[in-house]
């Protein structure tokens, strides 16, 4: 599955909400800022290692009978694209010093706020590893395209602040409301 959208939409959240509500959610939901992991440490992140006897699992086998959250998959570079690909295929990878293959049923969800298609075209992004992620997509507007949901949402925060951490209780107006929405998502709007 890809969850498209930009910056600050709540793909995660997404994501968290359809392993929650899915066949996988007793499962652990394993979170990967895709960014954050170099090249070179791609294959012991993703598939783990063996070494002196010890074993150190990796993404993939943390995420089995889970889900593995790829967010900004749009950042992955081709070799790590290519090996993800494999083990996503045949449910099944190497660990890096490892001789028996480790299978796992894990589901994965991938994000990007960069166009893949585009990404595919311009051969930065595999397409057949593309294809597989975008099996189901789904694109998640930003909150100033919908702004019709910022009073419900106002009040579902005022009211989880006020059980979660015991804060007083307040109430917004439709005044207040509309001050949210043109200082806030308005500016964003106007900016875009």
């Amino acid at each position: 599955m890809l969850l498209v959208g930009e910056a600050g939409v709540g793909k995660e959240l997404y994501a968290r909400y359809l392993h929650n509500n899915s066949a996988h959610k007793e499962g652990p939901f394993v979170d990967v800022a895709v960014g954050s992991i170099a090249p070179e440490n791609s294959a012991v992140e993703f598939f783990g290692k063996e070494c002196a006897g010890k074993v150190y699992p990796g993404l993939l086998e943390r995420a089995h009978k889970g889900t593995l959250f790829l967010g900004e998959i749009g950042g992955m570079d081709k070799e790590t694209q290519l090996r993800l690909l494999s083990a996503l295929e045949s449910s099944s990878f190497l660990r890096v010093g490892g001789s028996e293959a480790v299978r796992v049923d894990t589901r994965v969800i991938a994000s990007t706020r960069i166009p893949l298609d585009e990404e595919v075209k311009m051969g930065r992004f595999r397409q057949d590893l593309y294809f597989l992620l975008n099996e189901v997509s789904l694109e998640i507007p930003p909150l100033r395209n919908h702004s019709e949901d910022v009073p419900g949402l106002l009040s579902f925060y005022v009211d989880f602040f006020v059980n979660q951490d015991k804060l007083a209780f307040r109430r917004f107006f439709h005044g207040g409301a509309k001050f949210f929405y043109a200082t806030t998502l308005g500016a964003a709007t106007s900016e875009n």
